[in-house]
């Protein structure tokens, strides 16, 4: 076994010191924290993202099935009546035969 000048140890004594120990244990946890941050972060962004995603797609299913429907107004009714019995802001029911 080679003294302990020879491994490279100047004052004797193995290891890291306490103050580099703070050092590292409080640079790692500004790492850890920033780390988990930016995680945090990206979650919220990816689930306002994906509630964003959900709601065009019920939109585009709503609006789908109105074009759908009133694609078949006034289909198989009587000449001369008009197939929109009521139209409003609200509210739209029309007549059509479908059987």
């Amino acid at each position: 076994m080679r003294p302990a000048s020879d491994r490279g140890i100047v004052s004797g004594h193995a290891g890291f010191s306490l103050m580099e120990t703070m050092i590292a244990a409080t640079l790692g946890a500004l790492v850890l924290g920033g780390a988990l941050d930016m995680f945090v972060s990206h979650h919220q962004h990816y689930r306002k993202q994906q509630t964003k995603a959900e709601l065009q797609q019920d939109i585009r299913g709503g609006v789908h099935l109105l074009a759908s429907e009133l694609r078949l107004a006034g289909t198989g009714t009587l000449r001369g009546h008009p197939p929109l019995t009521v139209m409003t802001g609200e509210e739209i029911a029309f007549e059509a035969n479908v059987n």
